[in-house]
């Protein structure tokens, strides 16, 4: 747990780049299954920070694979869609969005 913290204190202070060496050393130590989802998150926040957008993507897939607890589901997939335009994948985005959209009724 507080591996995932300090790893999250390093992104939100936008310190990407050391906030990716400590994810990756996180990530093989192990992180708990219940910190997946906000481990992941975040990891693939900081990976499309850094314009690392096929990792970014993966993680936030993984995200949304290990389910709550974390970001909103909408949010998630909101990011999932914004690295997809990014990787140039247009349709898949606006599937994502759509199904983004069917979680909020």
């Amino acid at each position: 747990m507080s591996i995932v913290i300090s790893v999250r204190c390093y992104h939100e202070l936008a310190l990407y780049m050391l906030a990716r060496e400590q994810f990756e050393r996180a990530n093989a130590l192990g992180v708990s299954e219940e910190w997946q989802p906000v481990f992941h998150y975040y990891y693939g926040y900081t990976s499309f920070e850094l314009r690392e957008f096929q990792r970014a993507k993966r993680e936030f897939i993984l995200c949304l694979q290990f389910g709550s607890p974390g970001r909103e589901p909408t949010l998630r997939y909101a990011m999932l869609a914004a690295v997809s335009r990014k990787l140039g994948e247009h349709s898949e985005a606006a599937a994502i969005e759509r199904g983004a959209k069917l979680l909020k009724r």
